[in-house]
C-alpha cells in the first residue's frame, strides 16, 4: 500500500497517466469492478488509500481481525482493479493468497484479539482452505517450472540474459555480466531444480515436517536471490509470506497427535470448495491445459476477474525477456526548453543502462506496455500536456509539444561481450507543434496513426510490430504473464 500511496497522483487520478475515464473505457473484462472508477480527484483517492492502509494495519496486528481483514482485502482488490496497466505477478500472487486467507482464523494466535481473549488455543485447525493454500503454493512452482522450456533454461544462460535487462536488474548486479557462463548455469539450473522439487516437497505424504522444512529453506533462498539481482516488485516477499502455511506441528515442538479443531461452519467450507473448483478450472485455462473451461459458468469468470485471482504462473518463461527497452520523451515547454518528464532533465537518447538510471517496477511496466497499446500512449500524451506537476518545470511553465521515442536493445549471447545491441529507435507518439526531428535520433521510419480518442489536440500515435515474430513492440514478456479471460 505504501508503494502505491507514494505515487497515488500519478497512477490513480485524473492528472495522472491512467485517469478513471480512460480506465473505464479500457476495462480488461466486464467484471473488473472498483469504486475508484467513480472518482479520481487526488483528495478522495488518497483518502481511500489511507482508509485501506489503516484496515490492513489493523488486520496485520490482529485487531478485530475478521472485520478489517475483509475490509482491507476488498480495498486492496479495488485498487488493483483501478489500474490493471501496472498490474504485475506480485499483485496477482498477493490477491490469490489474500482471498484464500479469508477462510483462515488468522486472529486466533499472535494477535491483539488473542491477547484480549486470554490463553490462545494450541490445537491445529482443520479447514479446506489450509489444503487449498498448500496446493496453491505447489501449483505456483509447478507451472513456473513447466513453462521454463526455452533454450536459455536448457543451456543454463537464463540468468545471463536476465542480468542484461536494464529495466529490472539491480545496479550492483550489472557487474555479474562479466562472470563466466558456468555461474549463470549454476544459478539457472539451481532455480529450475528448486521449482521442480517444491511441489513434491510441499505435498509429500511422508516425512512431512522434514519435506516442508526443506521446501521453505530452498524457496526462501531462491526468492531472496531473485530479489538481490532483479527488481520484480513484491513477488518474492509475497511468496515468502505464504510459507507459514507450510509449517508443521513438529516445527513448533507441539504434539502431532492433538485432535484438530473445526475451522469453519459447513457453509463457509462449501464456499471454499466452490472456489477450489473455480481456481482449478482457471489454472487449467491460464496454463494452456484446457480450452473447455471457457464454457464454465459466468459466475466463475466473474469471481476470478473481480478478485484478480488469475492462475497463469510463468515467471521468466519460456525464456527471460530477450529484448529490453524504454521510452525517451522529448517534451518542449512554453519557454522553449526540451525536457523529459520522466527525469526532469534533457532527453537522453541512449540505451537503457541500470547504472545510470533506474525504474521503479510500476513505471517500467507502464512504459514498456506503451509502444504496443494506443490507449496507453494517448493517456501518456494527455499526462504530459496536463496539469500534473512534472519534474523540471518552472512555476507557470508547461509542456506544449512532445515526441515519444521507443529505444530497445537485445542482450549479447554468452561469450560475446556485455554491450547490448540496439534493435529499435523510433517515434511512437507525438503531440503539439514540433520542430524537425534531429536526424541522429531517427533510428527507424516513423509510422504515425490517426489521432486517438481522448488524446490531446494534434496528437498522433504510431504503433508498429517488432521485427521478431511480429510481436507488438514494447511490453516485452514480463516476469509473469496472466490471461484475463
Amino acid at each position: 500500500m505504501l508503494r502505491r500511496l507514494i505515487d497515488v497522483r500519478l497512477y490513480y487520478t485524473a492528472e495522472g497517466v491512467w485517469p478513471a475515464a480512460v480506465a473505464r473505457a479500457n476495462l480488461p473484462g466486464p467484471y473488473t469492478i472498483s469504486p475508484l472508477f467513480g472518482f479520481d480527484q487526488p483528495a478522495p483517492v488518497a483518502a481511500f488509500f489511507v482508509a485501506t492502509a489503516l484496515c490492513l494495519l489493523a488486520f496485520t496486528v490482529g485487531w478485530r481481525t475478521r472485520l478489517f481483514q475483509a475490509l482491507g482485502v476488498l480495498g486492496l482488490l479495488a485498487i488493483h482493479a483501478r489500474n490493471v496497466v501496472i498490474e504485475n505477478q506480485g499483485d496477482i500472487a498477493l490477491a490469490v493468497f489474500l482471498v484464500w486467507s479469508l477462510f483462515l482464523p488468522l486472529g486466533l494466535r499472535y494477535s491483539l484479539d488473542a491477547r484480549r481473549r486470554g490463553e490462545a488455543p494450541t490445537a491445529p485447525v482443520r479447514s479446506l482452505a489450509v489444503f487449498a493454500l498448500r496446493v496453491q503454493i505447489a501449483a505456483v512452482y509447478l507451472f513456473n517450472a513447466v513453462h521454463k522450456d526455452g533454450f536459455t533454461w536448457a543451456e543454463g544462460s537464463a540468468i545471463h540474459y536476465a542480468l542484461h535487462l536494464d529495466t529490472k536488474v539491480r545496479a550492483w548486479a550489472v557487474a555479474l555480466r562479466d562472470a563466466p557462463l558456468w555461474l549463470s548455469q549454476v544459478m539457472s539450473w539451481g532455480a529450475l531444480i528448486v521449482e521442480w522439487a517444491a511441489p513434491l516437497l510441499i505435498l509429500a505424504p511422508r516425512y512431512v515436517a522434514a519435506a516442508r522444512g526443506a521446501a521453505i529453506v530452498s524457496l526462501c533462498a531462491l526468492h531472496l536471490g531473485i530479489f538481490a539481482l532483479l527488481d520484480v516488485g513484491l513477488y518474492s516477499f509475497v511468496m515468502i509470506a505464504s510459507f507459514p502455511i507450510l509449517l508443521h506441528a513438529r516445527h513448533f515442538g507441539a504434539p502431532v497427535d492433538a485432535p484438530p479443531r473445526r475451522g469453519n461452519p459447513w457453509l463457509i467450507e462449501a464456499v471454499c470448495a466452490a472456489l477450489m473448483l473455480t481456481a482449478t478450472l482457471q489454472t487449467l485455462q491460464d496454463n494452456g491445459l484446457s480450452t473447455a473451461t471457457a464454457q464454465r459458468p459466468a459466475w466463475m469468470r466473474a469471481v476470478v476477474e473481480a478478485t484478480r485471482t488469475y492462475q497463469g504462473w510463468s515467471q521468466f518463461a519460456a525464456n527471460p525477456p530477450l529484448r529490453d527497452g524504454w521510452l525517451v520523451i522529448d517534451a518542449v515547454t512554453t519557454a522553449g526548453r526540451h525536457l523529459d518528464p520522466q527525469t526532469g532533465a534533457a532527453p537522453a537518447f541512449v540505451l537503457p543502462d541500470a547504472r545510470q538510471r533506474s525504474f521503479d517496477q510500476f513505471w517500467a511496466k507502464y512504459t514498456q506496455r506503451a509502444p504496443g497499446d494506443p490507449a496507453v500512449l494517448a493517456a501518456l500524451l494527455a499526462w504530459i500536456a496536463g496539469p500534473y506537476p512534472h519534474r523540471g518545470l518552472e512555476p507557470g511553465e508547461r509542456f506544449v509539444a512532445a515526441t515519444v521515442w521507443w529505444i530497445a536493445d537485445r542482450p549479447p549471447a554468452p561469450g560475446q561481450g556485455t554491450t547490448p545491441i540496439e534493435t529499435e529507435r523510433r517515434v511512437v507518439a507525438r503531440s503539439g507543434v514540433h520542430q524537425p526531428d534531429d536526424p541522429q535520433r531517427e533510428g527507424a521510419e516513423r509510422q504515425p496513426a490517426p489521432a486517438q480518442e481522448g488524446a490531446p489536440p494534434d496528437a498522433a500515435v504510431g504503433v508498429e510490430a517488432a521485427e521478431e515474430g511480429g510481436e507488438a513492440a514494447g511490453d516485452p514478456p514480463d516476469e509473469g504473464q496472466h490471461h484475463q479471460q
